[in-house]
């Protein structure tokens, strides 16, 4: 009877997570934004809370502070991307004579080692470019939900500020009495490793912009300020935003320059500043009192990407550390929080496994 109903609860909790991955595939387009606007709410109560519990100043006009100062931060970021933006759009007609010598150099070299004619190169150019065309209205759809996000997320982070009393009164009302107590140290938890991973993820941002900015400015890359943001925010995206950031950087650097060995200092830079990343800041600076493995990591930014694009690859983690936090503290779905976590495994003694006697030689 007992088996019985662990295997219940088995199927009942992969029901509930194929639910989810459901509801999250249909309606990201809803969630993704309140789950965004509930991370900067976390990092952002203790300041809200210090305006208004040390300043004396009335909750919802702290809120409004707490919100408007992100946004500055945010619109100051933005500025600084839009000025290098702006100069490489003026210098777009040396920049398109620099690519096309670039392109011309490629050429011959494909045409010397794979004889590959020239016209034939650009035949199969041309065709993709015509094929990527089609991507024009998608993208144009990328960049609405873009400016409709910018607009809905400062005002879900406000609504659930001031509502947030009320948010978590609804939570502990969905648990019977004798689990209110677990349902407080899980909201705690949560809370602890949102805060922890938000703000270890903005000095890591900080620290891998200056990096990058400063090794690109080294190797006479021009735009080493943007491209150094660039890759910074990409980095945020882990294991293909740092790719991603490489080819861009070069494609920019082979814009800028007739050199095509400048695609070899973005390389050195990239590899330098994530030995340091991987090495010193994720461990020192990122890390949290939720430990998650290389492989959980990695199928949650597939399967994040998968369901919600660019978004949902940059939430997975989060997402991750407070379904583990969840997982931990429920005994029907530990097994799930225990496989996604840091573990130092010992090998499994397989001599312990009894076999029914069904399968013993014995008669």
């Amino acid at each position: 009877m007992e088996s019985k109903n662990r295997i219940y609860s088995v199927a009942a909790s992969f029901f509930i997570i194929g639910c989810i991955i459901l509801l999250v595939y249909v309606a990201s387009g809803i969630l993704f934004p309140l789950i965004l606007a509930g991370l900067f709410a976390v990092l952002l109560r203790p300041i809200s809370k210090f305006l208004n519990k040390k300043m004396k100043i009335p909750n919802l006009i702290a809120i409004g502070l707490t919100v408007v100062l992100a946004l500055a931060i945010g619109a100051g970021v933005l500025l600084l991307m839009s000025i290098q933006i702006g100069e490489f759009v003026n210098e777009l007609p040396n920049i398109k004579r620099n690519l096309n010598q670039n392109i011309s150099y490629l050429q011959s070299w494909i045409y010397n080692q794979f004889g590959i004619s020239i016209p034939e190169q650009t035949a199969y150019v041309n065709s993709t470019v015509s094929e990527t065309k089609m991507v024009s209205a998608s993208s144009v759809g990328t960049l609405t939900n873009s400016l409709m996000y910018m607009v809905l997320i400062p005002i879900y982070t406000f609504l659930i500020l001031n509502y947030r009393s009320l948010l978590l009164s609804f939570l502990l009302k969905l648990v019977p009495n004798n689990e209110i107590a677990n349902l407080q140290i899980i909201i705690n938890e949560i809370k602890s490793v949102v805060r922890n991973y938000i703000t270890g993820l903005l000095i890591e941002l900080v620290i891998v912009a200056t990096l990058t900015s400063i090794g690109l400015w080294i190797v006479g890359v021009e735009y080493f300020i943007f491209l150094g943001v660039m890759t910074a925010f990409l980095n945020l995206i882990p294991y293909i935003g740092i790719m991603a950031a490489f080819f861009i950087s070069s494609f920019i650097a082979l814009s800028g320059s007739t050199d095509p060995t400048v695609i070899l200092g973005v390389l050195v830079v990239n590899v330098v500043v994530q030995f340091i990343d991987n090495n010193i800041l994720i461990p020192k600076i990122v890390g949290s009192k939720v430990s998650i493995n290389a492989l959980a990591s990695m199928v949650g930014v597939i399967v994040g990407g998968s369901l919600a694009g660019v978004a949902g690859m940059f939430l997975a983690i989060p997402i991750i550390a407070i379904l583990k936090v969840i997982f931990d503290r429920v005994p029907s779905l530990e097994a799930f929080g225990y496989i996604m976590g840091e573990n130092d495994h010992k090998p499994f003694d397989w001599n312990k496994i009894r076999l029914p006697k069904v399968f013993s030689k014995e008669k």
